[in-house]
């Protein structure tokens, strides 16, 4: 076998060994639209914001474009404020474990938790999907949008 083949060969193996280690992984989002909310909405996510811009910022944004669409399209499966801070605590458990944000975006955490807090509330009752479907939204717009 040439050298060439062997160098490729280990260069595509080392590729394919490095995407499955989850460490560094580049702040890579695709193209998605972060409508910006209403003016009190984003005065809501204001702390948000302050981290847009930084390493992997967009991409948690996505996370969050994404959690508010599928959430808006639940019918059934999460009906209380309980039922979506236990999703809302194992997605971003999930998310974080390989995506490595904790480093560039400490405290983001605390901030989100804050305008969550605000549309779920603390009560284990029904809530009001709409209005935590458009907190989602705001979040995302806050780390992703352009505006």
């Amino acid at each position: 076998m040439k050298p060439s083949k062997i160098i490729a060969i280990a260069l595509i193996g080392w590729g394919l060994l490095s995407l499955n280690k989850g460490g560094g992984t580049p702040d890579v989002v695709p193209d998605v639209a972060f409508p910006a909310p209403p003016a009190a909405m984003q005065a809501e996510v204001a702390g948000v914001k302050a981290y847009r811009g930084k390493p992997n910022a967009a991409l948690v944004g996505k996370f969050y474009a994404d959690f508010a669409e599928v959430l808006g399209r639940d019918t059934n499966i999460i009906k209380t404020a309980g039922q979506f801070r236990a999703g809302h605590q194992r997605a971003q458990e999930l998310f974080a474990e390989k995506i490595p944000v904790a480093a560039s975006l400490s405290g983001l955490s605390a901030q989100i938790n804050a305008v969550l807090e605000k549309s779920v509330g603390l009560e284990d009752v029904a809530f009001n999907r709409t209005k935590v479907v458009e907190s989602l939204s705001a979040v995302a717009w806050a780390l992703g949008g352009k505006s």
